[in-house]
């Protein structure tokens, strides 16, 4: 049977008229992102950064979320650390290691004075040390500040399914 027979191209037509016919109903769709989005529309009150990759994370957060000085507005406040470690244990000696930089971030919502959120989430980045002083110093420090900002990726998910309201599906 071809694709050009008459009766296997009736069928794919009310099929895709059928699935066009019930997509139609869906009307409350909401984007996430944009100068229109659910997330610009929280408006949040966010803590002061204490250490650089508070500093990463918080812009980040920022410029999805927006930021209010309206004390009824929930408060977010995150601490950020950073670690280091190998990735793989060798017996071997290699120039170069492999490593992984983890920033773990303590988030706390408080809203109306009630604690509603206090998690603990990561975010990671892979880099190389190949033991030259200022290069690994300097691949430690971009590889710390990318994961800050996975970090924030993960922390912005965090936040949206703690302060947005849940549709019921139709």
């Amino acid at each position: 049977m071809s694709w050009s027979s008459s009766p296997l191209r009736a069928a794919l037509a009310a099929v895709s008229l059928a699935a066009a016919a019930s997509l139609a109903g869906c009307s409350g769709l909401t984007p996430v992102y944009g100068t229109n989005g659910a997330a610009q529309a929280l408006k949040l009150s966010f803590d002061q950064p204490t250490n650089p990759l508070e500093q990463v994370v918080y812009q980040d957060l920022q410029r999805d979320f927006g930021t209010t000085d309206d004390p009824t507005a929930p408060q977010v406040s995150i601490r950020v650390s950073a670690a280091t470690r190998a990735l793989a244990q060798s017996t071997t000696t290699d120039p170069a290691a492999t490593e992984l930089a983890t920033a773990t971030g303590n988030l706390k919502i408080k809203h109306d004075g009630q604690l509603i959120a206090n998690v603990s989430r990561q975010g990671t980045a892979t880099f190389t040390q190949d033991y030259q002083g200022i290069a690994d110093y300097t691949a430690i420090n971009a590889a710390e500040e990318q994961a800050a900002h996975a970090l924030a990726e993960t922390l912005e998910l965090t936040i949206m399914s703690t302060l947005l309201p849940s549709t019921p599906t139709q």
